[in-house]
């Protein structure tokens, strides 16, 4: 039985998901098996699997239900003991799964996963623009600081203890977008976190696919906004501050201004914390 489950949903995504299935191949930690959970309405993902010819892989065929449901269904068809995910357009660096099993493997209960920094490529018309983003906090109980933004950041980063997993819950399939951060909330709670201060992955983001998506975006916002309300006053708050980010830079088509207004959003989110 393999130590790690990698889940990967996608939805499309052809070009990518070569890319991100080439990266997993090439850890040096290799106690792995991959899981993709496939919601494209053609067999193009199918015959790349098949054309892989590995036992390490599964496949498995979902409708398009939401990517919580799509890494949900990837988790109850895993086996390993860790759960780690990667989305089908991300990078994994060579050493990811080595550096962070290192740390996690051996660690007491009270802690329930790992994540580390990476490296965001915001695609413009204009190209990439490119940022650093490594652990801001040294703090093992991030709690607080997630209640005022995601600082774990990316899902492709974390790997996780099935056993902490599964007391928590698994991710909400009612929330359409930052499902993620509302897992990393409800673990938090209970559970500490270990960090590589390393970058590990590399992210891609569309910000065109994202202004498409604005309304699935702002929808999620303000469920998790809702949801957490209790915790901290400030959760509706930073759902205004989001949408205004968010038509910000819809509207800004050149990297140097994006860059200007991502950094001065950083500068706020400290001051409101």
């Amino acid at each position: 039985m393999p130590s790690v489950s990698i889940i990967m949903p996608t939805l499309g995504r052809v070009r990518y998901v070569k890319r991100a299935i080439t990266s997993v191949f090439r850890q040096t930690y290799n106690d792995w098996e991959l899981i993709i959970v496939d919601s494209t309405p053609n067999d193009q993902i199918k015959q790349i699997i098949n054309n892989l010819n590995s036992r390490r892989v599964k496949y498995v065929k979902t409708g398009q239900r939401g990517v919580s449901l799509a890494r949900n269904l990837g988790i109850k068809s895993s086996k390993g003991d860790f759960i780690a995910f990667i989305d089908s357009d991300a990078i994994w660096l060579p050493k990811k799964l080595e550096k962070q099993m290192r740390v996690l493997t051996y660690s007491d209960h009270s802690y329930a996963g790992v994540y580390s920094g990476y490296k965001a490529f915001y695609e413009t018309p204009k190209g990439y623009m490119v940022l650093n983003i490594l652990p801001r906090y040294n703090e093992k109980n991030i709690f607080k600081k997630l209640l005022i933004y995601n600082c774990i950041g990316t899902v492709s980063t974390v790997i996780l203890k099935r056993e902490h997993l599964e007391q928590i819950g698994l991710f909400d399939e009612g929330i359409p977008y930052a499902e993620d951060w509302d897992l990393w909330l409800r673990i938090s709670q209970r559970f500490r976190w270990l960090i590589v201060d390393d970058i590990l992955v590399y992210d891609f983001v569309c910000i065109d696919g994202l202004s498409a998506d604005l309304k699935k975006v702002l929808e999620g916002w303000k469920i998790l906004a809702e949801k957490w309300a209790a915790f901290s006053k400030l959760m509706l708050l930073r759902y205004y501050y989001y949408l205004i980010l968010l038509l910000l830079l819809q509207k800004a088509n050149n990297p140097p201004l994006i860059k200007y207004i991502m950094r001065i959003f950083s500068i706020i989110s400290k001051l409101i914390y």
